[in-house]
């Protein structure tokens, strides 16, 4: 039999986990050339950990039905 947790379909992603201010301000970058890379990476490895695919954790809010 088939697990209900794996029945479910993620309707609403969470919010980002660290803005691009943060995560240059952790990195100590001080220029914006690659802020859109940066933003692209933090999704994908929020998306890694939470998403459908993903191990199941949970990193912020998020609607699953």
């Amino acid at each position: 039999m088939t697990p209900a947790w794996t029945r479910l379909t993620w309707t609403t992603p969470s919010a980002s986990i660290i803005t691009v201010a943060e995560l240059k301000s952790h990195l100590r970058v001080d220029f914006d050339d690659d802020d859109d890379l940066m933003s692209d990476l933090v999704v994908a490895a929020q998306a890694h950990i939470e998403g459908p695919e993903g191990i199941g954790l949970a990193l912020a809010p998020s609607t699953w039905s």
